[in-house]
């Protein structure tokens, strides 16, 4: 008898506990009517509207068919066809940017044509040729670019320019990307990448008149910022002067 009172007792404490559990759980709103835990409360959603953060580099990218007139955000060419690229990077941050490093991923069916990149920037304003292609691998070391500043108000740049052939034979549409890594110094550096697009068609009938104007907007590409704009060029021992490479 002794045992079971002693039961006994462990079961109404047990119950008491259970009771006073529940009904403090329901006066603070621990529990909804159907005796289940409620849900998290939602988390606030980020104003769509609200303005992003800033980037602090810019990168454009521009094309043409070779040896004709404007450039353009995007450009239909026929398989066969040999293209001409403008890649800009500019430091739009508040900071030098040191040891820039830039890497192009051409779209399959865009093949380079080799010994033809050339860089434009402050220190070389009629451009720099750049005799080992590594734009496509490792990627081509820029050099150091200031920021915002007084004597370059929307910072300082550098223009990339290369060629490559239309080697896809269907139409399609093809997207390729330029990547710029970029800060106070090569292990602070950021990514930043600029997608770009192409659009493969048939080619043109012969005789056809194309609105492009035959060498117009080709001998001066467009003038970089800042006259410190890379100095990264490096005088080699047969003489020529090309940008330093990864």
């Amino acid at each position: 008898m002794k045992k079971l009172g002693i039961i006994a007792l462990i079961v109404i404490t047990i119950s008491a506990v259970i009771i006073a559990v529940y009904f403090c759980g329901e006066s603070k709103g621990w529990f909804n009517k159907n005796g289940q835990n409620d849900p998290p409360p939602k988390t606030a959603v980020t104003d769509p509207t609200a303005s992003p953060e800033p980037e602090d580099v810019l990168i454009t990218v521009r094309t043409r068919i070779a040896d004709t007139g404007e450039w353009n955000d995007t450009t239909t060419a026929a398989p066969g066809d040999e293209l001409e690229f403008e890649v800009q990077y500019r430091n739009i941050s508040d900071v030098q940017h040191n040891d820039v490093v830039m890497l192009v991923q051409l779209p399959e069916g865009i093949t380079y044509t080799p010994t033809t990149t050339t860089v434009v920037n402050g220190d070389y304003p009629n451009g720099v040729h750049v005799s080992n292609e590594t734009l496509f691998g490792t990627g081509i070391n820029l050099g150091s670019y200031r920021g915002k500043c007084p004597e370059a108000e929307d910072g300082t740049n550098a223009y990339l320019y290369f060629r490559a052939i239309v080697t896809a034979t269907e139409t399609s549409e093809l997207t390729g990307t330029v990547y710029v890594k970029a800060g106070e110094s090569y292990q602070l550096a950021k990514e930043y990448s600029k997608e770009f697009s192409l659009t493969v068609g048939e080619p043109a009938a012969t005789g056809t008149d194309t609105s492009a104007t035959p060498n117009a907007d080709q001998t001066e590409p467009p003038a970089p910022v800042g006259e410190d704009g890379g100095d990264t060029a490096t005088q080699s021992s047969d003489g020529s002067s090309d940008v330093n490479l990864l």
